[in-house]
């Protein structure tokens, strides 16, 4: 059981926490390439289709019969794989959250506890450096129990919205890029907009998921970052002593963070680890005040 008088983040770096991580960063780069893969099938009919458009245009029906076996293959088969690998993924987050927290298992939203099996074949399969997964959670010692509780709940949520814009705004960049160089084109070559239009309709389909990909994680940055100012509120209010933070108010945000993390959308590896030392700056700063304040109110 965890101290519920303060928060000790110990059990976070012991063995059975670290497969618990390992195997929780192994499964959702599973789920990224599942994605990545109905991505590059999108980009490859869609460049098969441009120049079978010049070269062979009679073969355009078989084309078009490849992208429809295409968006099958994405809906049938890939899409489901990765959204079932980001559901392991988001349950083995949410043990090793609530084995290192102290907070309760919600079996209603979460199911049962993942296999141990799973957990440790994944595990198995993670290749990177086991020493960067120690001290997932910053450092809150001396903090009373719920606010270290919020401390690292606002820490996973102020990372997810701030890479989430970072992902909605390259996406868009790309998009609008693409449209842009397409018109520079037209009236540098005097080339009528129609043409143009026709010769980009064949990547339509991967334009329309870069586009959704964009919208849908701006979409989810709002929400992480309206969360994590309500966080900020309650960090506010317990220190003051205005309100009482309860273990059923802490579940809810959790139940939040769950929710997010299952439906797939997860950073690529890169983007990660780019921005991870000036992330973990900044959000321990803002830990540090939160603690400062803390320890004199106690």
């Amino acid at each position: 059981m965890v101290d519920k008088m303060t928060l000790s983040l110990s059990k976070q770096n012991d063995e059975w926490s670290t497969t618990l991580l390992a195997a929780q960063r192994q499964l959702y780069s599973e789920a990224r390439r599942a994605v990545n893969a109905q991505y590059i099938l999108a980009g490859l009919v869609a460049l098969l289709g441009q120049l079978m458009g010049c070269v062979a245009p009679e073969a355009r029906p078989i084309v078009g019969l490849t992208s429809i076996l295409i968006t099958i293959l994405n809906s049938s088969i890939l899409k489901p794989v990765g959204r079932n690998r980001a559901k392991i993924a988001a349950s083995i987050q949410e043990e090793f959250d609530t084995s290192t927290l102290g907070l309760p298992w919600n079996e209603v939203l979460a199911g049962r506890l993942p296999e141990p099996q799973t957990i440790v074949e994944a595990s198995g399969r993670f290749g990177g450096d086991r020493s960067a997964l120690r001290d997932w959670y910053g450092d809150v010692t001396g903090a009373p129990w719920e606010i270290g509780v919020l401390l690292c709940q606002r820490e996973n949520l102020s990372w997810n919205w701030r890479l989430k814009r970072t992902i909605s705004n390259l996406a868009l960049c790309y998009v609008v890029g693409a449209c842009l160089i397409s018109l520079y084109v037209a009236v540098v070559m005097r080339v009528e907009i129609a043409t143009i239009l026709m010769a980009l309709l064949p990547w339509l389909p991967f334009f329309l998921l870069v586009t959704d990909l964009a919208l849908v994680q701006r979409e989810e940055a709002r929400a992480d970052e309206a969360l994590a100012r309500q966080i900020d509120s309650m960090i506010e209010d317990t220190i003051a002593d205005k309100v009482t933070t309860s273990v059923t108010d802490l579940r809810r945000i959790q139940d939040i963070l769950f929710g997010n993390r299952s439906r797939g959308h997860s950073t690529p590896d890169w983007l990660y680890w780019r921005r991870k030392n000036s992330l973990q700056e900044s959000s321990r700063a803002v830990r540090e005040q939160y603690l400062r304040r803390a320890r004199l109110h106690t």
